[in-house]
């Protein structure tokens, strides 16, 4: 299946829905040199009736090439294991190799590594016995797109699945596959339905790769999680790496139910041995601890405001918006800084873009808005064309820019054209574009 077709396809499978959110820590009450110490501060101990707890880290990224990112997740089994009573498990939340992706080089080097690191991640995961991982797939467990199936994985390790559901200590855990780029096909997304409505409200916690609502990057997926918890009963949290950092945030749902976010910084990042320890009493989670790069273990309370968990170009004033799966809009030319084209259905590392919209049953559109966290930076400048016929281009420059949306004048000879084309040319090797609206 070519890139287009996929993308076509995958719109039927994902929710168009996304959100933007600036990230908003939760209250940091301590940090103190011991966990008991820790722990104290939150009023939990895990040896009273109803308490324990889990460990979480952010993307391991085991490496063929790369001997300490092993070592890392090695200090932290080390770790965990001397902890008492020890946690429940640990939620190994994705990216669990480095080289699944083809996106970053040869895909024969890559797929060669791959297994490889697949080998070192069974070592790892016996190394760390005997608590028992709980591992998530990430972009980097992929092969393409559309690889629902994770076939690495199907391959060389099959007790691995996509995505699952268990129980502990009176809360449920449901384990979800973000895929290449947070995308749920249909069977999950069905499976993940059925799931919630056996479940009766009790406390639910979601383990996925990506953080859900990063407009940025990823949303697809993001969409059907804020349709699909928004009228679950029990309390939710999802709990996340991908970025590698730490952030958290507490959002409100249209119905008005918060949930909360916790994205998981990756240990390779500071290089030492982080992780965090997510305290439960009377099965739902209330409180949580960082074992930071110094070896210190700091406390948090969820006691902070909600954000609305917003749409994409919510509150914009636009007719229409649409992205890289929606019918009306057609790739042009693409070019960038890695293989973009080939791995990914948003455009991140961009160098060059055009696309047209089809405006037939839009109407006449005075403004053009760009959805994208960053399109200059270290290589220059960005530069805007838009024409109504993919040849005689208009310069433009932003009117207004708040990232993520960028906000243009259309010239008025466009202002009621039917195909609208648009060039982007970039200037930042991380630059990315998440879609267009009008209005």
């Amino acid at each position: 299946m070519d890139r287009r077709n996929f993308l076509r396809s995958a719109a039927l499978l994902a929710s168009a829905n996304l959100f933007s959110a600036t990230g908003l820590f939760a209250k940091k009450v301590g940090e103190f040199g011991g966990l008991g110490e820790a722990f104290a501060r939150l009023g939990f101990s895990p040896d009273a009736k109803g308490s324990w707890y889990f460990a979480a880290m952010g993307d391991p990224h085991l490496h063929a090439a790369n001997p300490e990112n092993t070592a890392l997740f090695k200090k932290i089994a080390d770790e965990l294991k001397t902890l008492k009573p020890a946690p429940k498990f640990l939620a190994m939340l994705g990216d669990l190799i480095s080289n699944g992706n083809a996106c970053f080089g040869s895909i024969s080097t890559n797929h060669n590594m791959a297994i490889r690191e697949i080998e070192i991640l069974r070592e790892c995961v016996d190394y760390l016995k005997p608590i028992e991982p709980k591992l998530v797939l990430g972009n980097h467990d992929t092969i393409a797109p559309d690889d629902f199936d994770n076939v690495l994985y199907k391959k060389y390790m099959p007790a691995v699945a996509p995505y699952y559901f268990f129980e502990e200590g009176g809360m449920a855990f449901v384990v979800l596959n973000g895929g290449h780029t947070m995308l749920f096909d249909e069977n999950q997304k069905k499976w993940f339905l059925e799931k919630l409505a056996k479940l009766g409200g009790k406390n639910l916690t979601v383990f996925v790769h990506q953080p859900a609502g990063r407009v940025n990057t990823e949303y697809e997926a993001s969409g059907f999680l804020r349709d699909a918890l928004d009228s679950y009963k029990g309390n939710a949290r999802i709990i996340c790496g991908h970025i590698h950092r730490n952030e958290q945030w507490l959002f409100e749902t249209p119905s008005g139910k918060n949930i909360l976010q916790f994205s998981l910084e990756a240990p390779r990042k500071n290089k030492a041995p982080v992780y965090w320890l997510f305290c439960v009493k009377d099965g739902d989670i209330c409180g949580a601890v960082f074992r930071n790069k110094d070896g210190k273990f700091e406390a948090f309370d969820f006691k902070f405001k909600p954000q609305k968990w917003e749409m994409p170009f919510e509150s914009r004033g636009v007719k229409a918006w649409f992205n890289a799966m929606s019918p009306e809009f057609r790739e042009e030319r693409l070019k960038g800084w890695f293989n973009g084209s080939k791995c990914l259905y948003f455009y991140y590392y961009l160098k060059h873009l055009e696309f047209s919209l089809d405006l037939s049953k839009v109407g006449d559109c005075s403004k053009l808005v760009l959805l994208a966290s960053r399109l200059s930076g270290k290589r220059g400048k960005a530069k805007f064309a838009v024409s109504a016929d993919g040849s005689s281009w208009t310069p433009i420059a932003p009117a207004k820019a708040e990232p993520p949306y960028f906000e243009f004048d259309l010239p008025e000879n466009l202002r009621s054209a039917k195909r609208l084309y648009v060039s982007i040319s970039t200037g930042d090797i991380e630059a990315n574009f998440g879609g267009a609206g009008v209005k």
